[in-house]
């Protein structure tokens, strides 16, 4: 974990965890990629939703409407990881006040958390990975 930028456009990567492979699909937050998101997690097993957790009221506002449009669909079946990310800066949002800016609670059944992490040193990330494998 060294640097970090926004996903221009979709990618894959395959993650052994625990003699499991994980086939991970970024699809990217750029509004121009946002229409792609319900199919790709349509025909997911688990959802991992990062946000940016140094972002103003009105942006975590936006990706609370965005997620509840994923959820609203078959996704909202299926387990999520929702990284509460960049918490190295200054200000940065809490995992529960993300919680409870993007309305995530454990639904009846439904598995879900908000965990605080950076990206840039890997804090956090291995935690979310290793919930979401174990749901």
């Amino acid at each position: 974990f060294v640097v970090t930028l926004p996903t221009p456009n979709s990618t894959t990567a395959t993650l052994a965890h625990n003699n499991q492979l994980h086939r991970l699909v970024d699809v990217g937050g750029s509004p121009s990629l946002r229409d792609t998101w319900a199919s790709y997690a349509a025909a997911a097993d688990g959802i991992v939703f990062v946000v940016d957790a140094s972002s103003s009221a009105a942006r975590l506002s936006l990706a609370a409407a965005e997620l509840a449009e994923i959820l609203a669909g078959p996704a909202g079946k299926v387990p999520v990881v929702v990284f509460a990310n960049m918490q190295d800066r200054e200000g940065a949002w809490s995992a529960g006040a993300i919680a409870a800016a993007l309305g995530v609670s454990a639904g009846v059944g439904v598995p879900r958390i908000v965990l605080p992490c950076c990206a840039r040193s890997g804090e956090g990330v291995r935690e979310g990975f290793e919930w979401l494998a174990g749901q």
